[in-house]
């Protein structure tokens, strides 16, 4: 979710930096306030480690890596989560490239 949250601060804000700094810190505090997330979030992580694995010979740059494995955690066992992160996609990138990225993550939703 981090890595979501850092792609599109990115995208809309000049100095993003400060702006992330304070929502880590706020998800850090929250996880161990809770006590929860440990499940959800170590199987999350563990998807984006395994989509950026296999992504890693497919010559696609580490930035557009790093957004497909946010896109796959972000929209894995959602409903809908094949459409959502499609159009997420194709927002992104643009219609042919989008839907070329689906391709390589469709199997991890």
């Amino acid at each position: 979710m981090l890595t979501s949250v850092h792609n599109d601060l990115r995208q809309i804000f000049t100095d993003y930096s400060d702006v992330y700094d304070l929502v880590r810190k706020v998800v850090k505090e929250h996880n161990s306030l809770s006590g929860s997330g440990t499940s959800d979030n170590s199987t999350g992580n563990s998807l984006g480690v395994t989509v950026k694995k296999d992504l890693s010979g497919a010559k696609l740059g580490s930035e557009a890596v790093d957004f497909l494995a946010s896109v796959a955690v972000k929209y894995s066992g959602k409903s809908g989560s094949k459409t959502l992160a499609n159009k997420a996609l194709v927002k992104k990138y643009g219609q042919d490239k989008g839907n070329d990225l689906y391709k390589k993550i469709k199997k991890y939703l």
